[in-house]
Parts: structure tokens; C-alpha cells; sequence
């Protein structure tokens, strides 16, 4: 974005959680975005304006905390709001119960909101998995996502995979990674598994129990998983 900080405010939607290290993350996120808009500030400062919210499990409708957030922007004479969707897939959530509260928020708010592209579609994202996987040496690497019954909308998890020699699998869809591992199971080698998901929370506890099952099944495999993307400066 070319605009200066103090022109516009900033609005991060996650998916939400009611597990409190999801909301945590949130929140050093938020302070981050603000630190990359202002080196000059410190985190703890207020300013530039960025603020953060939740599709589910929030107090208010996602449209109704957009609302509340554009009439605290508008006080201090900030009538421009970016909404940034951080969500790793165009599932419908981001193709389908965004746009609707941002439409909603809209009728009911004077400022100008912009819905930009999710944060799975920035270029730079395979860095960070990259980085996730340089910390540890594996014979084969799995991309480990969510996953999305919409038409096409694990295309760019295997686009992602395929960029960075990795294997795609699905926590809620086919390929899911014990149908994988079975492919391999004949064979002596250690397996990286990537889970691709944004913040340490309840579903990465579910994965690490069912890691360790598979480990006691695939005796012959060296299952390594890494930790989520995670909050950070990059």
C-alpha cells in the first residue's frame, strides 16, 4: 500500500476462536501491522490506527465490530478503512461471509471500506513456510491445510506445495495426510509436515494427538512437525 498511515485506518479480520491464544495472536499481530506502518512508533502506541476483529465467536457480527471500528476511525478524521482478511485460503469465508459484512457495514457506516485480497494470496507467504521448514532437515515435506469443499478453493495450497517441493494434504478434505503417509509407509525416511494455519490454537492440539497416532501406526516414517506461521515482524 502506497498510502500514508495517518490517511487511513487499518482493520485485520481473523476467523475467530474461543481458545485465548487465538486471541492473543490476534493482538500481536494487530501490533505488528501497526510497527510496519510506523517504524517510528512503538507497540505499544496508538497510533497508526489498527484495529482487529472476528468472523466467529466474537461479542458483535464481524459487520457490526467493522462499524464500531470506522466511527472510532472517523473521530479522529480517518474516513479510509483497509479490512485485511487473514485467512490463508479463498474458502467462503472469504469468498462469500466477508464481502457480505463489509457490504453490511457499508449501509451503515459514511467511511470508505476496501476489503483487500486475503493473506494466503500475498506472494511473499511461501517464505514464511520456507522458514518454517529450513529449521529442520527432512527426507519429505507435507503441506498440512485446512482445507475447503469449495470448487477450486485448495487450488492454491497445492499451487503453494508444488512451489515449495511439498506434498499437499487436508485437515477437512481429501488428500488428508494419513491417506499420504500410507503411500509411504513401506519406506525408512523422515517426514516434515508443515501445518499451514495461522495461529497455535485448539485445532493444532487436535493435529499433535493425531501426529502421535500416526506415529505408532508408521512406525518406519520420522514424523517432524513444525510449528504454524504464527505472529512475527516478517
Amino acid at each position: 500500500m502506497s498510502v500514508l498511515p495517518e490517511s487511513s485506518a487499518y482493520f485485520l479480520i481473523a476467523h475467530g476462536s474461543r481458545d485465548p491464544r487465538s486471541r492473543q495472536a490476534l493482538e500481536a499481530c494487530t501490533m505488528f501491522v501497526r510497527q510496519a506502518l510506523d517504524p517510528s512508533q512503538s507497540l505499544e502506541q496508538a497510533w497508526p490506527l489498527v484495529g482487529a476483529g472476528v468472523l466467529e465467536f466474537g461479542d458483535q457480527p464481524l459487520a457490526v465490530q467493522i462499524e464500531t471500528f470506522a466511527k472510532t476511525a472517523s473521530r479522529d478524521g480517518i474516513r479510509r478503512i483497509f479490512l485485511l482478511p487473514l485467512f490463508l485460503m479463498a474458502g467462503n469465508h472469504v469468498k462469500q461471509e466477508l464481502p457480505e459484512a463489509v457490504q453490511i457495514a457499508q449501509r451503515h457506516s459514511s467511511s470508505e471500506l476496501t476489503l483487500c485480497p486475503h493473506l494466503g494470496s500475498h506472494p511473499d507467504i511461501q517464505n514464511l513456510v520456507r522458514d518454517r521448514m529450513s529449521q529442520t532437515h527432512c527426507d519429505r515435506w507435507i503441506l498440512l491445510a485446512h482445507g475447503t469443499r469449495r470448487p477450486h478453493g485448495n487450488e492454491s495450497v497445492e499451487n503453494l506445495a508444488e512451489q515449495l517441493n511439498a506434498t499437499p494434504t487436508f485437515w477437512a478434505t481429501e488428500p488428508n495426510l494419513e491417506t499420504q503417509l500410507e503411500t509411504w509407509a513401506g519406506n525408512h525416511q523422515r517426514v516434515g509436515i508443515v501445518p499451514y494455519f495461522l495461529f497455535t490454537g485448539s485445532i493444532i492440539d487436535v493435529i499433535l494427538k493425531d501426529i502421535h497416532r500416526l506415529k505408532l501406526r508408521f512406525t518406519a516414517l520420522d514424523l517432524q512437525i513444525t510449528q504454524p506461521l504464527n505472529p512475527s515482524a516478517q
